[in-house]
């Protein structure tokens, strides 16, 4: 097990968070599945997507355990390595500590389940100021932050919105993210149409994404 010290790493607009996070270098050797090739690249991305709902479903109850917020959980190649990125938050903020500690516990939990083949590398991390959002409740949790949106298809001629964003509304498939764009024009965003969202503190001088009155 290689163990590799937290880092800091500088926002967009200049301002500095702290992002930390713990490496763990792992052989795990994993369920064995008939989509997986002889060679880590020939993951295929119904395999990824399984490796990245499972470990969400283990790490979730993990976090919720200790107090802390599963937030997102990524499984990508990164250069010769194959990490598994972990993003935790609490109310209070995320430290070193809750790294060490999430990441420590996770761990003992995927040696049981082992449900990743091969070599990996375990990342735990805070969100930073541009926290993604993920869940249903993230939309409402988050109302009157700024964010960016990217779509699964263009509404209105438009991939990208930027906005202050309003809120959640409808049920199920039926789910609509509100944004208010160039501050008068509104838009409504089926949520399944949502490739990726998260705050950003780049526009209108919003320190964390959050509108300057």
């Amino acid at each position: 097990m290689v163990r590799i010290d937290s880092k800091k790493f500088p926002c967009q607009n200049g301002l500095f968070v702290v992002n930390l996070f713990r490496r763990i270098a792992r052989e795990g050797v994993g369920k064995p599945t008939p989509s997986v090739c002889s060679k880590r690249e020939g993951l295929t991305g119904l395999v990824k997507e399984r490796i990245e709902t499972v470990v969400e479903r283990l790490g979730d109850k993990v976090a919720v355990d200790l107090g802390y917020e599963l937030v997102e959980v990524e499984y990508r190649k990164e250069g010769p390595d194959w990490v598994l990125r972990c993003t935790i938050d609490k109310e209070s903020g995320i430290g070193i500590e809750d790294c060490q500690r999430f990441s420590e516990s996770l761990d003992r939990v995927l040696d049981e389940a082992d449900p990743i083949p091969g070599k990996y590398l375990l990342e735990v991390s805070s969100p930073g100021i541009e926290r993604p959002l993920k869940k249903a409740a993230d939309f409402s949790r988050f109302a009157g932050r700024m964010v960016e949106v990217k779509l699964v298809k263009a509404i209105n001629n438009q991939k990208t919105y930027r906005g202050e964003l309003l809120g959640i509304s409808g049920e199920g498939s039926e789910q609509k993210v509100g944004l208010k764009v160039n501050d008068s024009k509104i838009v409504e965003i089926p949520r399944n149409e949502i490739v990726k969202a998260k705050l950003i503190s780049d526009i209108f001088g919003g320190e964390g994404g959050k509108k300057r009155k």
